[in-house]
């Protein structure tokens, strides 16, 4: 999700406009989505990536 949005031209994304899709469109309370933002750099890229087997 977080890379279809970083594809999209005419969006910004920012860690609030993640907190702000995923709550809007997901339905995910910003309380409970804000900690997503602790495994990410402010580009909101993965710490660490996992690779399904």
């Amino acid at each position: 999700m977080i890379e279809t949005l970083r594809l999209d031209e005419e969006f910004r994304l920012t860690p609030l406009h993640l907190l702000r899709i995923l709550d809007e469109a997901v339905g995910i309370p910003w309380t409970e989505s804000r900690v997503l933002l602790e495994f990410s750099d402010p580009e909101l890229r993965p710490f660490l990536t996992v690779i399904a087997q």
